[in-house]
């Protein structure tokens, strides 16, 4: 978990969500997601080898679900791709970070790719209810219309999710996060 978010929650005393029926909106600390940065000229090229979906899909205006598999096409990893300042981010559990980081470096061979654990770089923040597009508006930022549509912008990335209900992931730099938690709050 990113030390100075970590740090910002256990001065508020955060269990990590806050639900308020005033606006029918509930924001959530997703520090237990790992993300792994994949960078380099080649990324798309890798990664479009190595991933169930399309890469070449993947944009700033959309991110998606897709798996990495083994040989035999069991599942290994599910992530959550998207474009991010860093390059191209996917996203899982942090505890599989570790074992996908040095799966995935094996296919690396001469690529021109790195893959790094950014899982302590930009923090993540999710918000969900029928009331958070309202609270996104509110705040200045973006709504993302339709399932795993994202925008960037004023430094924060918007993804939103599907669900009944509307759900949206906010991903940026520590600073910028400390003031939308207490915004949201």
């Amino acid at each position: 978990m990113n030390t100075d978010w970590s740090a910002f929650l256990a001065a508020r005393g955060t269990p990590g969500a806050n639900g308020d029926t005033a606006t029918d909106c509930t924001r959530y600390d997703l520090s237990h997601l790992g993300l792994i940065a994949v960078q380099g000229a080649d990324a798309d090229g890798f990664l479009q080898g190595q991933l169930t979906n399309d890469i070449r899909t993947l944009s700033a205006t959309q991110c998606q679900l897709t798996a990495h598999c083994s040989p035999k096409g069991r599942m290994l990893d599910l992530f959550l791709a998207l474009r991010l300042p860093a390059g191209i981010g996917l996203q899982l559990p942090r505890e599989r970070v570790a074992p996908a980081l040095k799966r995935l470096g094996l296919y690396v061979l001469r690529s021109k790719v790195t893959l790094v654990d950014h899982s302590d770089g930009p923090v993540r923040i999710g918000l969900a209810g029928t009331g958070a597009p309202r609270e996104l508006e509110r705040r200045g930022l973006p709504v993302p219309e339709g399932d795993f549509a994202a925008v960037a912008a004023d430094g924060v990335t918007v993804a939103r999710l599907p669900g009944t209900a509307p759900r949206f992931e906010l991903i940026a730099e520590c600073a910028r996060q400390i003031d939308l938690w207490d915004a949201l709050a």
